[in-house]
């Protein structure tokens, strides 16, 4: 089978995702809208649609077939080489721009094979693209990345001149854009205040050097939605797009729906008596008889062990308990008070069903951790279906 396929899945095992189209399209002509009302002035705001790490786990083949038919969006941002392989290969023509690290520099042959547009984030880097560049007799366009609070990768504003300096004795790159990342735009407007203000700083140094890139860019989903002064010329939604929340009340500002659900089957049913232990470790213990219902799916698949004895599923319209450790392949709910519930009849883990509703947030809740974490661990063991 043609793994670029991606509408026809092989599905052998009950248990896939649901990737809704009709709702991702509408997060970003949404996100658009709320761009276009909100931007300074007339200036023309277009959209790098972040897609890495498999599309935040909805799937890069999916999410990127779709996103890639929007003019106003103009770059697909990723963070590998791999990724740019695979959309090259379904067919997608856009700008993509490599988030992450070109490193070893032996990958700069694949910025020239697959038209990827790099992420500067040193001026070594820079000296050893350009001598790549000069050797194979081609230009490299790049997007250099300030480093204003995130400390992850990036040249420091207090370096900008030695940037420009380097650049200017270059002639096999050329700087295409400009780009920060906010570290805490959701929850620290002093601190976003702060990084935009280097940014602006050191793009403003480049404008004096006569260095004018094409593409400045700056706010992320929480930026684009709090932040109208940090737009520039291009905005990066990641999160907001896939209707994910990078805060709490995001939705009494732009709406945004879920995109991604996560289903399965029952494959098992019995019925215990009190006093049975369910999964590993003795975790759990049957207070009377109960309807055990056996799912298959498990951490294998990216759900987390700490669901266990925590998290629900929605079966028939009604709310179930995950009971006893999660296992590899398989977990266990309580199906007592489902009536008629039969072999094969569907189990929601991320999603809705009636008028039961669990969201990536919940999910998150349960876990501990953040919305990111719960759609980028799962599995691509996992078949997506575009819906």
């Amino acid at each position: 089978m043609n793994i670029f396929e991606y509408n026809k899945p092989f599905l052998s095992r009950p248990t896939w995702i649901e990737i809704n189209h009709t709702a991702l399209e509408k997060n970003i002509q949404n996100l658009y809208k709320f761009i276009e009302r909100n931007k300074e002035g007339n200036k023309k705001v277009s959209i790098c649609a972040i897609i890495k790490s498999n599309a935040y786990g909805h799937g890069l083949v999916q999410i990127g077939g779709i996103v890639n038919k929007f003019n106003f969006i103009k770059i697909l941002g990723i963070t590998s080489v791999e990724e740019a392989y695979i959309l090259r290969h379904i067919g997608v023509k856009k700008q993509i721009l490599l988030l992450g690290s070109i490193y070893p520099f032996s990958n700069f042959k694949y910025l020239i094979e697959y038209n990827i547009t790099p992420t500067v984030a040193s001026v070594y880097l820079l000296e050893e693209m350009n001598k790549f560049a000069k050797k194979h007799n081609v230009r490299i366009n790049f997007h250099l990345k300030i480093d204003t609070g995130m400390g992850r990768i990036g040249i420091i504003p207090e370096n900008i001149n030695k940037f420009i300096e380097s650049y200017s004795s270059m002639s096999n790159v050329f700087c295409e854009g400009i780009y920060t990342h906010f570290s805490s735009a959701a929850n620290d407007k002093g601190y976003t205040m702060y990084q935009l203000r280097l940014f602006n700083q050191a793009y403003n140094r480049l404008i004096s050097a006569g260095i004018r890139p094409k593409y400045v860019h700056a706010a992320n989903s929480a930026g684009i939605i709090l932040y109208p002064e940090s737009y520039f010329n291009m905005v990066r939604p990641g999160l907001a797009m896939y209707g994910m929340l990078p805060f709490k009340d995001v939705n009494k500002i732009v709406d945004l729906k879920p995109v991604l659900s996560l289903k399965s089957r029952i494959v098992f049913l019995k019925t215990l008596p009190k006093g049975r232990y369910i999964s590993y470790s003795k975790t759990y213990c049957t207070k009377k008889k109960t309807k055990i219902a056996t799912i298959p799916v498990g951490y294998a698949d990216g759900l987390l062990r700490k669901l266990s004895n925590i998290g629900k599923v929605i079966v028939k319209g009604r709310m179930c308990d995950i009971i006893g450790r999660v296992t590899m392949d398989m977990l266990m709910i309580d199906v007592t008070k489902v009536k008629n519930v039969e072999i094969g009849d569907e189990v929601i883990f991320i999603g809705q069903q009636k008028d039961k509703k669990i969201t990536v947030e919940d999910v998150a809740r349960w876990s501990e951790t953040i919305n990111y974490e719960i759609t980028t661990r799962l599995s691509e063991r996992i078949p997506r279906i575009v819906t």
